[in-house]
């Protein structure tokens, strides 16, 4: 008890355990020839990994590709699979063979 008789608080403080939150890991799949350059892949993705490639399909559009340097920043949120309507590009948890 301190001196106006309530009690002491402890002088040990407890220590706080903060749990480690893990950021999924995903890979992107692009499949050339299905797009159709809508680009709501790359407008929509929420990292915003996606870009715009060089490359034009055998129907004349440009597909998306991962920007260099973010190969690893894909969070497999599945946005890419869910917006796609040619169903051209998906996104797998990192280390699943698609």
């Amino acid at each position: 008890m301190n001196e106006s008789g309530s009690p002491a608080p402890e002088s040990r403080s407890a220590a706080v355990v903060v749990p480690r939150t893990v950021r999924p890991l995903g890979r992107v799949y692009i499949i050339p020839e299905r797009c159709k350059e809508c680009k709501y892949c790359w407008t929509f993705c929420p990292p915003g990994i996606l870009e715009l490639s060089d490359e034009i399909n055998t129907a004349g559009y440009h597909h998306p590709r991962v920007k260099k340097g973010r190969e690893n920043d894909c969070v497999n949120c599945q946005m890419c699979t869910r917006i796609c309507p040619e169903f051209a590009i998906f996104a797998l948890q990192a280390g699943v063979a698609p």
